[in-house]
């Protein structure tokens, strides 16, 4: 058996979809009775808190970016490339920080470009090889695409959350180019697992969940309370707001609550009429698992959702709309017409091959001056 390593798990703070997907690997870890510290800032922090509550965090700062209200929000990124720059170097700073001071054996970086060091196991976590761009900055894709497979060289390894070959989900996105000599395939990352009809029980009408940046995730919640009404039957409204202590809320037929935690929102996504979502990839990944259609409304300029909502829309999968102009009746009668969802192979195997071959690989250090797990949260110096 393999003697016990310590790993840090570092999502990336730009909506909760980073945070979900680690939610399987931090089990899989576990199980094989790993030690595991969660550094997260805001919402993935909250979320990973609640859902791990015996687990150690730490609070590691992101980046602030700010998202734009209409336009390309490729356009907005690229303008604020000065401090994605600095927010690298301050990533990488701590990471050093925490890792002379907890003895850390490796580090799992899902899309936080700076957490690498030469004294741990660095592990990138990524299904967006190839970055899409609108069409007239088309021409940037390539140095996008150059430019990231550095940051990607800087790791041991990259972790796809996706199956090789032509039945996958992410589509070029992971699979247009070749692929990096440390990339490895992990299989799908979901923190749901289909069970029993059974055990779903009555759903609602029309399940809405939201997530990603401001301004978007209101304007759009904004939308679907003013179509409400079209629904003949009880919707529920997901906000995504893991650190949001307010209840649950009734408005007639609609009902909101800030969070769900993961095994009652399951039992909702499986009894579900209906599910509207915005199409991110951990979302698509949960779909899949589950086997459901659903309603896809990209955040708009985000290209990665346009591109992923286009494709399962194209695989007859998924109806997808752009928000603007928005029309919840027509999305809804889109969505019976749909046939069923893909049948994948499963992945859970490669995913543990992978950590089979991580442990190996590894010399676990003395574990004698190794800091033991502790409950709670500390922050970085």
């Amino acid at each position: 058996m393999t003697a016990p390593l310590s790993f840090l798990i570092c999502p990336l703070d730009w909506g909760l979809g980073h945070a979900a997907r680690c939610v399987p690997l931090i089990r899989s870890l576990l199980n094989r009775s790993h030690r595991v510290v969660i550094a997260a800032d805001r919402r993935p922090l909250a979320f990973l808190q609640s859902e791990f509550p015996d687990l150690e965090t730490i609070r590691l700062p992101g980046v602030n970016v700010t998202y734009p209200g209409s336009g390309w929000m490729t356009l907005k990124l690229l303008m604020q490339a000065p401090n994605l720059l600095l927010g690298v170097r301050r990533e990488c700073r701590l990471l050093e920080r925490l890792v002379r001071r907890h003895k850390f054996d490796v580090v799992i970086s899902d899309n936080r470009f700076g957490l690498f060091t030469r004294r741990a196991r660095c592990v990138y976590v990524t299904h967006q090889l190839w970055i899409p761009c609108p069409p007239r900055l088309k021409w940037l894709e390539p140095l996008l695409h150059q430019a990231h497979r550095r940051i990607l060289a800087r790791y041991d390894e990259c972790w796809i959350p996706d199956f090789p070959g032509g039945r996958n989900l992410s589509g070029e996105l992971s699979h247009r180019a070749g692929l990096p000599a440390n990339a490895r395939f992990i299989g799908p990352l979901s923190r749901f697992r289909l069970s029993s009809a059974s055990e779903a029980g009555a759903g609602c009408d029309l399940l809405a969940i939201l997530s990603g940046p401001e301004p978007q995730r209101t304007i759009f919640q904004k939308m679907i309370r003013e179509q409400a009404g079209t629904v003949t039957g009880r919707v529920l409204i997901v906000e995504g707001k893991p650190d949001d202590a307010a209840g649950r809320r009734r408005l007639g037929n609609l009902e909101i609550v800030p969070h769900l935690p993961t095994a009652e929102l399951q039992r909702e996504l499986t009894a579900a009429r209906a599910i509207l979502s915005r199409p991110g990839y951990s979302t698509l990944m949960d779909l899949a698992a589950l086997g459901r259609n659903a309603i896809l409304v990209p955040t708009p300029g985000q290209t990665e959702q346009e591109y992923l909502a286009r494709r399962a829309t194209g695989l007859g999968w998924c109806h997808s709309q752009a928000q603007k102009g928005f029309n919840l009746e027509a999305a809804l009668a889109g969505l019976e017409k749909l046939s069923a969802p893909p049948r994948l192979p499963d992945g859970a195997d490669l995913l543990q091959e992978r950590l089979t071959a991580l442990e190996r690989s590894l010399t676990p250090k003395p574990t004698a001056n190794r800091p033991s797990a502790v409950t709670g949260q500390t922050r970085v110096p």
